[in-house]
């Protein structure tokens, strides 16, 4: 099935300007409601992608917060000692 929907497209400039965090121009797709559909942002996935075992780690102690769990504190060191360094 498909439809067709009426989005509305607009630019949003992001970044501080920094090596790690360059100003860009981030393309925006919003439903005529206001609400936030989509948006293209490379620089923002690749340093997801860099840092995807860090945001896992952070992901894990948060959970166990939110469940009241103890945290499994097993492997940090390796995660901490390969995150890139800002």
């Amino acid at each position: 099935m498909a439809k067709l929907v009426e989005l509305i497209e607009t630019e949003a400039k992001r970044g501080m300007g920094t090596h790690h965090d360059p100003v860009r121009v981030v393309p925006q797709w919003w439903t005529t409601d206001g609400e936030l559909v989509v948006e293209n942002d490379p620089q923002m996935a690749a340093l997801v992608r860099s840092h995807r075992s860090l945001f896992l780690l952070c992901e894990r102690i948060l959970l166990a917060f939110q469940h009241n769990e103890a945290i499994d504190w097993s492997g940090i060191e390796r995660v901490l000692s390969e995150a890139p360094r800002l």
